[in-house]
């Protein structure tokens, strides 16, 4: 399946710049919610760890610790019509990425409306076999 499922991004407005932006979740969404946040810094983000799955939706582990001043700036990945993610792409403002699943299903890409912003918070559903949505938040970070 090669098509794709272009999510919304909404905008929340502080002061006269948008810092702050929410790609609405893709994916069919049953099960419990969850959110994953940094904790400490401001709300930065060090670390991205994914549960996989051989040649299925996504479920074991792969991580990424990132370096000082890394942030990631893009999340892309495919959902699937039977209720799972199937792939997550997490890319940084330099350059490095972290790809986990199997490219199967409709393709989504999440980035902030501000270029310079930021992954703040990861939200969503899952189920026991796997995550049924995800969502991004984003935020300019001082």
């Amino acid at each position: 399946m090669g098509e794709s499922a272009e999510p919304e991004s909404i905008s929340i407005f502080k002061s006269d710049n948008a810092t702050y932006s929410y790609c609405l979740a893709v994916g069919q969404g049953s099960g419990s919610s969850y959110e994953s946040k940094a904790e400490g810094v401001e709300g930065q983000i060090t670390a991205i760890r994914i549960f996989e799955n051989n040649n299925n939706y996504l479920r074991g582990v792969i991580e990424m610790e990132l370096r000082t001043g890394e942030f990631i700036t893009q999340i892309s990945g495919k959902w699937h019509s039977s209720h799972y993610i199937y792939q997550l792409f997490f890319v940084t403002n330099r350059g490095r990425m972290l790809i986990a699943g199997t490219p199967s299903g409709y393709s989504f890409n999440f980035y902030p409306v501000n270029p310079e912003a930021r992954l703040v918070l990861i939200s969503g559903r899952f189920n026991s076999a796997g995550i049924t949505s995800i969502g991004a938040h984003w935020d300019v970070l001082h």
